[in-house]
């Protein structure tokens, strides 16, 4: 509410100007605070301009226009860079003489500055002023809807386009929460909750109970409702009937929509509109959506997201490999010379083994009939213990070398086939050795080849070679305790003739 009026000095003022054919000029407003003023207060007719302690704010008159030819108006803008202060009094005075000559009382309004985070706002304050020949009088020709706005359509806009965005996210009505609808006897309860109709926002806050007749239906009417100087906000009703639909009252647009009905038995049928997630579909590798998280580790689901837990699951077991085949690398590296050296005193060849000593020259041969001797390489013969314990020339049946195989057994286990053996020592390495033959099915890529024996707990190493000496550069590596791959750099016509011996150290 707001009381406007022309006081005696500025009456005297208008015909002063008038009389001397002088145009009258309103060029500036006051702005004050005083004591018992709103906007139902009378406006003493002989006041004066309010004291310096009362005023908080001077501006210069921001726009006038004409209305008709017996109006103006003159207007002045506060925008966001004022402040802060409040005021009830709103005087238009003319600034060269400092005239007094229209009031405003209106009810206590808050400028508020513009200062860090917080958020100002825009005061847009008019004064009619209704004299004859109103052009003339007063000098101004511009007519005032050429400059002033209408703000209530633009907010009214604003209000509508944000309805239709909802609108378009919850569709017709969307419960976030609550909402939930009992039925006992003729009484229908609906608890507090959240809802979108037709875009508006709808916050239920206390439980209600509706009475209700069989074939009736709840509904929600919701409507935007406010002033054109006052706060706007939805506003809605619980309303039973049927087959009610949206319409308009009082200028606004009620949109109604149905929650709940009761049947001809009384019974109660729960609308069950989309939720605030159900209204978008799940993401997948070729439509956009919302996007289900997961802490797994071993899905193969191509609809769900990682979760950091998930990632940092998979990268704690990823580095513990990591570290494992670390550890790994470095003991193979240190056992690396040792096989080398092994390779190079044992021979397997024409079904016996041979184990050298460091020149090359003597050795222990190993043969499938079972003899075990030592050969010296230079003179071409074999000799070992016999029965009796005498040194004597020749292969000797191990059998037949009763002292020394009882000493043997007490250190060594041994065994061996066709083409292969092993030999397991005190310390417990065992060593093993023997004989693959090639398959066509296997490919030019090689293949897989089983141990002699397993080893009890895991193969350190294995080397391979070409049985016929070929050019072929053959890598191995185990893949458990009882087999190993192997792989050969040539090509399928020539490998494929081929037969690998391979030589293996594990424990």
């Amino acid at each position: 509410m707001s009381k406007t009026a022309i006081i005696k000095t500025g009456e005297q003022f208008f015909m002063r100007q008038l009389s001397q054919s002088q145009p009258i000029t309103l060029d500036r407003v006051i702005f004050a605070n005083i004591d018992g003023v709103n906007g139902d207060t009378d406006i003493d007719f002989n006041g004066l301009i309010p004291s310096a302690d009362q005023v908080v704010h001077t501006a210069p008159v921001t726009q006038t226009g004409l209305l008709n030819d017996r109006t103006v108006v003159y207007s002045v803008i506060l925008d966001t860079g004022v402040g802060d202060f409040l005021f009830n009094y709103i005087g238009l005075i003319n600034a060269e003489t400092n005239t007094l000559c229209m009031v405003m009382h209106t009810d206590l309004t808050r400028k508020i500055k513009t200062a860090g985070q917080r958020q100002g706002n825009t005061i847009t304050e008019s004064i009619w002023l209704e004299i004859d020949n109103a052009s003339e009088s007063t000098g101004i020709t511009v007519n005032a809807e050429t400059w002033q706005i209408d703000y209530s359509k633009r907010l009214a806009g604003e209000d509508e386009r944000i309805r239709l965005t909802n609108y378009d996210l919850y569709n017709r009505l969307a419960i976030h929460y609550g909402f939930e609808i009992t039925k006992t006897g003729d009484q229908m309860a609906v608890s507090s909750g959240l809802a979108y109709v037709a875009g508006l926002r709808v916050e239920h806050k206390t439980e209600t109970s509706i009475n209700i007749e069989s074939n009736q239906s709840l509904y929600i009417d919701a409507w935007l409702a406010g002033t054109a100087t006052g706060e706007w906000s939805v506003n809605y009703n619980l309303i039973t009937g049927t087959n009610l639909r949206d319409y308009e009252h009082a200028g606004s647009a009620h949109y109604v929509e149905r929650v709940a009905s009761v049947d001809a038995n009384g019974q109660l049928i729960v609308v069950k509109p989309k939720s605030f997630v159900t209204t978008s579909d799940r993401a997948s590798t070729d439509n956009w959506g919302i996007v289900r998280l997961s802490s797994a580790t071993n899905s193969e689901s191509e609809l769900e997201a990682s979760t950091p837990l998930a990632v940092k699951i998979t990268h704690d077991l990823a580095s513990s490999a990591n570290d494992s085949a670390s550890h790994a690398h470095e003991k193979l590296s240190a056992i690396e010379p040792v096989v080398s050296q092994l390779h190079d005193k044992i021979s397997i060849n024409n079904n016996k083994t041979t184990i050298f000593s460091p020149n090359k020259q003597f050795g222990y041969v190993i043969d499938n009939d079972g003899t075990i001797g030592r050969c010296d390489s230079d003179n071409r013969y074999s000799w070992a213990f016999d029965r009796s314990g005498v040194l004597t020339g020749g292969r000797v049946p191990a059998a037949n070398v009763i002292d020394l195989s009882k000493h043997v057994e007490q250190l060594f286990s041994q065994g061996w086939s066709d083409r292969a053996g092993f030999v397991k020592l005190p310390s417990g390495v065992l060593i093993q050795w023997g004989q693959v033959d090639y398959y066509e099915s296997w490919g030019a890529n090689g293949g897989t080849g089983n141990f002699f024996t397993s080893f009890p707990n895991a193969c350190l190493s294995i080397v391979c070679s070409d049985r016929d000496a070929g050019a072929h550069s053959i890598g191995a590596w185990p893949i458990s305790r009882s087999q190993f791959k192997f792989w050969g750099r040539s090509s399928e016509s020539s490998f494929k003739n081929s037969a690998i011996t391979y030589l293996a150290i594990g424990v």
